[in-house]
């Protein structure tokens, strides 16, 4: 089974999200999961502008607090 979080609704891209990435290699190493730390952040029509968007993935380098700070900060 996978872990995989679905971080992407098109119903709702003009609300922003923020999500945590999944790990890919939990099947290889029998369901154990490594602890991740990176968050992503996105927000489509950025402003109402359809042609704009940001988008942004923030690695927490030894903690997912500051990956969550990050990401959220993106929004100011």
């Amino acid at each position: 089974m996978l872990n995989f979080y679905d971080l992407c609704s098109h119903l709702s891209w003009s609300k922003p999200r923020f999500g945590n990435v999944f790990d890919p290699m939990a099947l290889r190493r029998g369901g154990k999961r490594l602890p991740i730390e990176d968050a992503c952040y996105y927000q489509w029509p950025f402003l109402g502008v359809e042609q704009f968007g940001v988008f942004g993935i923030c690695d927490g380098h030894w903690g997912v607090r500051a990956a969550d700070i990050a990401s959220k900060m993106l929004q100011r």
